[in-house]
């Protein structure tokens, strides 16, 4: 019977993470990132390579995204991030970014 329980659990456990996803997949990633509202620097990144538009058009996925949060940005020297989002290194930018 414990055993029985413990299966129903984790089918219960995986079927919530489940309608998540597919919650989430209703958004675009641009949607999603600024409501989560710590992936301002990502979205900074996007706009400045020019791929935001990319990212909020529902029709031009689906994409899997494994994205940095501003907290891990901020590990990065800021005059780093400063160089990548200045206008003529717009394509190493797109280069980093859709690796």
């Amino acid at each position: 019977m414990m055993k029985l329980r413990s299966i129903v659990v984790v089918l219960v456990i995986v079927l919530a993470m489940s309608l998540g996803a597919v919650k989430a997949q209703d958004k675009t990633i641009a949607e999603v990132a600024t409501e989560a509202g710590t992936f301002n620097t990502l979205l900074a990144a996007l706009t400045a390579a020019d791929l935001a538009g990319t990212f909020a058009d529902p029709a031009a996925g689906p994409f899997t995204v494994f994205a940095p949060t501003d907290e891990a940005f901020a590990a990065i020297p800021p005059f780093v991030l400063e160089y990548l989002l200045l206008p003529e290194n717009k394509d190493l930018l797109t280069s980093i970014l859709t690796y």
